[in-house]
């Protein structure tokens, strides 16, 4: 009996530590968690009284969203070099380069210094309205809408020019070779911008992709990983496949990147087997992609 009573105090005592021992640790636990909590309600107060300060007392008025936004790009910056901050206004424009589509009238620009810095076409992309007007490369855009293009910075001019598709712009273009100015009124489309390019066009403005048809030698630019890229590269590596393509040069450089599912779809169609890329998050699953052996092209 006495045995008993033993075991039942020592059960007993272990049983009051155990009960004990959990209530101190959620205690130490909730202790952690309002230090956290205070921690983090200084930092937002000292947030916004910096913020309140330098709206009640800068010397100049300022705007709001001017200041949270600069705050929102300082702790980006504290990160690493791929961590960014996309703005509401610039969200568009971020849009358009993944996707390649925009509204607009189909031409390449740029501010030609050693033509008084007027705005200058490029190239206008095949099929496109532009194209359709006979706007050409070399060709001088001296209007838009009615204003003059002298003083236009290149960003100016883009947005100008692009629009809802539908829509018209009225411009007037001076055609290398010429002096006189030509109105003109293009109507605006969905603008496709290839991403996989070839070394010239072809007389039906389609591109070249075979550099040296002797040696059966094909070439392709990509210069972005956008939505429709490895579609566009496919189908480029099946035409040169047609015409008994011997090797291939692609054409990586100056590509700033993209979409990584295009990117390893692409991957995919030169590496037989292995990892091609993986990705780890703090609060997502690690994913590994693997090369596979179906559909690579073998040169």
């Amino acid at each position: 009996m006495q045995k008993f009573r033993l075991i039942s105090s020592f059960s007993l005592l272990s049983l009051i530590l155990f009960s004990i021992v959990p209530q101190f640790s959620f205690a130490d636990e909730k202790s952690s968690e309002k230090e956290k909590d205070d921690d983090y309600y200084q930092m937002m107060k000292l947030f916004a009284d910096t913020y309140e300060q330098i709206e009640r007392n800068y010397v100049k008025d300022i705007d709001r969203r001017i200041l949270v936004e600069a705050a929102i790009r300082g702790m980006v910056e504290e990160l690493d070099q791929y961590s960014n901050y996309i703005s509401p206004k610039d969200l568009s424009r971020f849009n358009q380069v993944v996707e390649q589509e925009f509204g607009g009238i189909g031409i390449q620009v740029h501010i030609d210094e050693n033509n008084g810095r007027r705005l200058t076409v490029m190239t206008p992309l095949p099929g496109t309205p532009a194209y359709k007007a006979g706007i050409r490369a070399g060709d001088v855009i001296d209007t838009i809408e009615g204003k003059s293009t002298k003083g236009f910075t290149l960003p100016e001019a883009i947005k100008t020019l692009k629009g809802r598709a539908g829509e018209s712009v009225s411009i007037s273009v001076i055609h290398k070779g010429s002096e006189e100015a030509i109105p003109l009124t293009v109507t605006r489309e969905l603008i496709h911008v290839a991403t996989v390019l070839g070394d010239t066009y072809k007389s039906d403005d389609s591109w070249d992709y075979m550099l040296d048809k002797k040696e059966k030698i094909g070439y392709i630019r990509l210069t972005h990983f956008s939505r429709h890229s490895a579609e566009e590269l496919q189908a480029a590596i099946e035409d040169l496949k047609k015409q008994g393509m011997k090797a291939l040069i692609l054409d990586l450089r100056f590509n700033p990147g993209g979409l990584l599912s295009q990117a390893t779809e692409i991957s995919d169609m030169f590496i037989k087997s292995g990892k091609i890329v993986s990705t780890e998050g703090r609060n997502s699953r690690n994913r590994k992609w693997e090369a596979t052996a179906e559909g690579t092209y073998d040169g």
